[in-house]
């Protein structure tokens, strides 16, 4: 639905009196759709990851909103986001990450959450229940955004504030403690598993050793994570023709493509192939997918059956792999801790921070005239720079290009129909 200055005859049923010269309203079945025309009027400034926060947050903002009886957005007050901001205490940390708990309405959710506390009192563990204060504060401010977008519309709605609602920053020297930065030897250990030395089968068998080894992206997206750090959607969802090759070997164009945008400008970006990405098989890898006339680098993580997210999917795929190879040693944040531990052995090596910022895809800290007077690092500066990272996967042997069956074959992939039966099961 796109939404328009002059009021539907849905929205006129439900305006107050004529007399009261009240402005248009959007009822609460269209904030889904208003919430669209925000992506769309935001989509040079939002990537993918961006515009489904907003989405999520409308839908959770709605059940909120539902569960006080309001009907429509002249009947917001400030008393409802308050509401808001406690829900955000009372559910399930980790709500997002559940297929299960993004389909559950406002008071099921904080059932669950409930549910959680009491099960951790039990077992004597603290629940994981509750949004940490920078989910929180990313939702409070897709939440302004998408009052303002009702309210420059010209649609009725109260004043609002998040004074006294919004958690504060953490002051800048706490910030580097609140993530793990896992250091070569921590990560090492990933690269024994299964994937990598032999499974049982390409299905639920991944986990178990056996004879065959897959190319995939649960096979080289860690060995990518790992040497480059980038952010989960920006390898996720690469092209094959975003690889290109210059003077000095293999390249990553990494830009806006048919499969995802990038976070920011500076997530525009060229880096280099990692030697061992190449040792492994990389290039012979995509050049039987291009064979196949496949157009992603990672097919495995896609389906026309369902809407998806491929960062989302291989997080599924490989976080069980993880927490096998790695058991109580398991960090946080699992492929962002990844990230932060490729940007500190850099910096432990004596790399520049801008340089770290400029593989990173970060706005440099440097300041202005940093900014304003040089460019970003070029792919020689680059590579001596990522030589100063550990070999870590030296202990993988190479073996012949081994797509999974059902890419082989260019069949749906069977996680498609169990995300499409788990969706009927909970209609």
């Amino acid at each position: 639905m796109t939404l328009d200055l002059d009021p539907s005859p849905r929205a006129a049923a439900i305006n107050k009196p004529v007399e009261e010269e009240t402005r248009p309203v959007i009822p609460l079945a269209d904030f889904e759709a208003a919430c669209e025309e925000l992506v769309e009027n935001m989509k040079d400034a939002w990537d993918d990851t961006t515009a489904r926060d907003a989405r999520a947050l409308v839908r959770m903002f709605k059940g909120v909103l539902e569960e006080h009886g309001v009907e429509h957005t002249g009947q917001i007050t400030q008393y409802h986001i308050g509401r808001l901001r406690k829900h955000f205490n009372d559910i399930p940390a980790r709500w997002g990450q559940s297929a299960r708990m993004r389909a559950m309405s406002a008071p099921e959710l904080r059932a669950e959450g409930e549910r959680l506390r009491e099960k951790a009192g039990t077992e004597g563990n603290e629940a994981a229940v509750g949004l940490k204060g920078g989910t929180i504060r990313k939702h409070l401010g897709n939440l302004n955004h998408f009052l303002k977008h009702v309210r420059g519309h010209g649609f009725e709605i109260d004043d609002w504030t998040f004074e006294g609602l919004r958690p504060k920053k953490p002051k800048l020297g706490s910030i580097r403690k609140q993530q793990h930065k896992p250091t070569p030897d921590e990560i090492k250990p990933i690269f024994s598993s299964p994937i990598y030395t032999g499974s049982l089968n390409h299905d639920r068998g991944r986990k178990k050793p056996g004879p065959h080894v897959f190319h995939d992206a649960a096979y080289f997206l860690p060995v990518m994570f790992s040497y480059l750090g980038a952010r989960r959607a920006e390898f996720a969802g690469l092209a094959l023709d975003d690889i290109a090759e210059d003077d000095g070997g293999l390249v990553l164009i990494l830009r806006t493509n048919k499969f995802r945008r990038l976070k920011t400008e500076q997530s525009e970006r060229l880096l280099p192939v990692p030697d061992e990405l190449v040792r492994l098989g990389f290039l012979d890898y995509c050049g039987t997918l291009q064979n196949l006339g496949y157009e992603a680098v990672f097919p495995d993580l896609f389906s026309d059956k369902t809407l998806n997210n491929p960062g989302d999917r291989f997080y599924d795929v490989f976080v069980p792999i993880m927490k096998q190879c790695l058991g109580e040693k398991m960090w946080a944040r699992a492929f962002h801790a990844l990230r932060h531990g490729m940007a500190d052995t850099l910096l432990q090596a004596g790399v520049p921070p801008v340089v770290i910022d400029d593989i990173s895809g970060r706005l440099s800290q440097g300041g202005e005239t940093s900014l304003r007077y040089t460019n970003p690092a070029g792919l020689p500066l680059m590579r001596d720079a990522l030589s100063k990272y550990p070999i870590i996967t030296d202990g993988i042997e190479p073996k012949p290009i081994k797509l999974l069956p059902w890419i082989e074959k260019r069949l749906p992939p069977p996680w498609a129909r169990e995300a499409k039966n788990e969706a009927r099961r909970r209609k």
